[in-house]
């Protein structure tokens, strides 16, 4: 089973055909919903301590995303598993519309 929302890449002619040659079934998810996923919002913690990081190659990006990265503090990681349970309270309140989080 696959999740989609109506993005135009999920909705496009080819990625379609593709979805129904290999005979996928589909959950259907609404454009927009929160993403309780602990993996994106410690992916929003990296992209805001790299806001003042101006890197001018590749090498400097991957230097300050691996520095950046690492100093996430444990304490961080664990706060965003241990909110999994008020986050999936906070999408089902809203009936899958945006929350706080």
């Amino acid at each position: 089973m696959i999740q989609m929302d109506n993005d135009p890449k999920h909705t496009a002619k080819a990625t379609q055909e593709f979805i129904k040659a290999k005979k996928w079934k589909i959950l259907e998810w609404p454009s927009q919903s929160p993403d309780p996923n602990p993996t994106e919002h410690a992916f929003h913690l990296l992209k805001t301590k790299l806001r003042t990081e101006r890197p001018t190659n590749k090498q400097q990006l991957k230097a300050a995303a691996v520095k950046a990265w690492k100093s996430i503090k444990k304490e961080e990681t664990q706060h965003l598993v241990m909110s999994m349970s008020s986050r999936l309270q906070a999408v089902i309140a809203s009936k899958g519309f945006s929350t706080k989080y």
